[in-house]
């Protein structure tokens, strides 16, 4: 192998972010002198429709001109609480919200038109579905990513949006294999610990991406977490060699197997990005992300190119014939119905997860926190957000806004406040994280009483009366739908698909 043909290959295994709404120069001269092949967009890049298609192009064209083979584009585009498009893309319902509240006929449709969007912007690469089984409710970075917490579930949803997805000309990727659902800690800042044998987890987190390979998934992303019990279980599953040949013997995957990104607190802060690419390929994974530091992006590939044994093997035809396949599709046109579609849809989604009587009354109480970042995977905070003031604005009354993790003093101020009020309603934001809002909803307990969890349903396991509604993500839509709720104007009828 020389050394035009070593750094052509190296870079067609790479997925590289960057910073800003256009091309940035030190990223052109990464794919000119790195020959970097496939490129990851974050909302950083993506101010609108109009621009991100642009960008897009853009990539494209200076791609193929230094390399002479098209880019995978690619996108966390999972809906819900994890999506990186403007506003003025709809957005369709997350895992969780699906599985409660539709069929996956009606999954399929959504993610069809979800590919079908992103395709007509240039975006042929969605990092979607999660297939993780959320069993663990304490768990920090998954939570309503999951479809539930039940495999057979999980396997249907994930499998429905494999298929729409392909439908509409993008390629899917399974995440966070072998399962990032019994996990307390956070990829992005730590690395998270599993001990479950291999018998336990083909019985539970492994039967979402059974499912959804048989589905015709054709890439798999590997998770930065030390499976202990496993052969291979002192290094992080981006890196094991065992796991990589279990996806290619034991559950028939014949596509790509990517890492998650390589900067990622789990990687970053122990063997280090570029050794950590470096490792991940000598394991035979197809393509690793590195998705913010151009620098790191090229420390990274020449880190490689120093080792060019890990350059051999079938991992470079196996990423053109995935891409073959994918530019042969003809694009499914995105319409005006398929919005309509999608916003219907997404003014549906929302449990009943306790009913009990209640009204607002003439005199309400709105109290509870603004979003956060709960996990780097999220949607960076909006800070227009506020369901007590939104609340307000409709129902008149008092709007209370609280912190993330109010303590005895701020419970204190809000129960004098409440006094007096015809009905109070709390808003949650992951109290299961921030458990002061768990303590607040117990004291704030009257008639009239109602605890909307705005982003895991979890928070509705408090120990008091009230009536509890699942709004799975703070948004102006899901705002919306609470309050639709509250004031009896629609009774939703879907059922949680997990269980508190």
């Amino acid at each position: 192998m020389n050394k035009d043909d070593a750094r052509l290959i190296s870079g067609q295994r790479m997925i590289a972010g960057f910073s800003g709404l256009s091309v940035p120069k030190d990223f052109i001269e990464n794919v000119k002198r790195c020959k970097i092949g496939n490129a990851i967009l974050f909302s950083r890049n993506i101010e609108s429709s109009s621009q991100v298609r642009e960008l897009c192009a853009e990539l494209d064209e200076l791609i193929v001109r230094e390399t002479g083979i098209r880019p995978l584009i690619s996108i966390d585009q999972e809906g819900g609480m994890v999506s990186r498009l403007s506003p003025d893309c709809p957005n369709i319902p997350g895992a969780m919200a699906l599985a409660s509240c539709f069929s996956t006929d009606q999954a399929f449709n959504c993610a069809l038109i979800n590919a079908s969007l992103l395709r007509s912007l240039g975006i042929n690469f969605n990092l979607s579905p999660v297939c993780d089984i959320n069993s663990n409710p304490d768990n920090p970075v998954i939570g309503v990513r999951s479809f539930s917490d039940n495999p057979e579930t999980v396997g249907a949803y994930t499998s429905a949006i494999v298929e729409g997805q392909r439908q509409g000309g993008v390629l899917s990727c399974l995440k966070h294999f072998p399962g990032h659902g019994d996990t307390s800690v956070d990829s992005h800042l730590g690395l998270p610990i599993v001990s479950k044998s291999l018998e336990e987890l083909e019985a539970v987190e492994l039967a979402g991406f059974r499912q959804a390979i048989k589905a015709g998934a054709e890439t798999v992303m590997l998770s930065h977490i030390l499976y202990t019990a496993l052969p291979g279980g002192d290094r992080p599953a981006t890196m094991n060699p065992f796991l990589v040949n279990y996806l290619r013997t034991k559950m028939g995957l014949d596509g790509l197997i990517l890492t998650d990104c390589m900067e990622m607190g789990a990687i970053q802060e122990s063997i280090g990005t570029p050794n950590g690419v470096l490792e991940a390929l000598r394991a035979g994974v197809d393509i690793a992300g590195i998705s913010h530091t151009t620098s790191l992006q090229a420390l990274s590939l020449e880190t490689v190119l120093a080792h060019p044994e890990v350059l051999e093997g079938p991992s470079f035809d196996r990423i053109l014939q995935v891409k073959k396949n994918l530019f042969a599709k003809e694009a499914r046109p995105f319409s005006q119905e398929d919005e309509s579609y999608v916003r219907d849809l997404g003014r549906q989604a929302i449990v009943i997860v306790e009913n009990k009587s209640f009204e607002l009354g003439k005199n309400p109480a709105f109290v509870g926190c603004r979003p956060f970042v709960v996990t780097l995977a999220s949607n960076p905070e909006d800070e227009r957000l506020d369901f007590t003031s939104a609340m307000k604005k409709r129902f008149g009354g008092l709007a209370l806004p609280t912190s993330i993790d109010p303590d005895g003093q701020e419970i204190e101020k809000a129960l004098e406040k409440c006094k007096g009020a015809s009905s109070v309603v709390l808003c949650t934001y992951n109290g299961h994280v921030k458990k002061g809002q768990l303590k607040l909803a117990k004291a704030l307990e009257r008639e009239n009483y109602a605890i909307v969890a705005m982003r895991n349903p979890y928070d509705l396991k408090v120990d008091a009366k009230a009536l509890k509604i699942a709004a799975f993500e703070y948004s102006e839509t899901s705002i919306d739908n609470a309050a639709r709720v509250l004031c009896h104007e629609y009774v939703p009828e879907g059922e949680l698909s997990v269980k508190l």
